[in-house]
């Protein structure tokens, strides 16, 4: 009783652990958004301007889609399963509005204005998660909102467990 005690009486401690607790799952939320994609060095991640027939590396700043010789180009998670030729599981794009956010923030970040984490924070937040961004199986030729997509189930083209593949 001694915490509900003391939080009752200093209602700043108790607002105090609920935005820790925020954080922390916001963290947490990042970490596991970031673990069901290659992570690389952190730099650069795969993109496609081709609908995953081929794909390329390119700075994370780029939030896709955008300009690539000419053609839109998309976050491209590439994976392999054991011994297998990799392959591009799925396209992401971002909303016009989401991809306006980012874009944004990007700057104010490159300006100095904010720190990294404000960028990930975003990347991580419910608009951005729930409407924001898109996911397309290659040849599809159907978007849909990232959240009804299931990334903990890849398999390669025989249906053997797949692996994201690091740029």
């Amino acid at each position: 009783m001694l915490v509900r005690e003391t939080m009752h009486a200093k209602k700043s401690i108790g607002l105090g652990a609920g935005v820790l607790m925020i954080i922390v799952a916001a963290v947490a939320i990042v970490a596991q958004t970031r673990s069901e994609r290659p992570a690389g060095n952190g730099s650069v991640a795969f993109f496609s301007d081709d609908d995953g027939q081929t794909w390329f590396t390119e700075s994370i700043e780029k939030f896709p889609p955008f300009d690539h010789n000419g053609k839109p180009a998309f976050r491209a998670a590439v994976y392999h399963s054991d011994g297998g030729r990799p392959f591009v599981a799925y396209l992401q794009r971002f909303r016009h509005d989401a991809l306006k956010q980012l874009q944004d923030a990007g700057q104010r970040v490159k300006a100095g204005q904010s720190g990294p984490e404000t960028l990930a924070a975003l990347l991580a937040s419910q608009p951005i998660q729930q409407g924001g961004s898109e996911v397309e199986v290659p040849g599809s030729g159907k978007w849909i909102p990232a959240y009804q997509f299931n990334f903990r189930t890849i398999n390669d083209p025989n249906g053997k467990p797949a692996q994201p593949v690091d740029p």
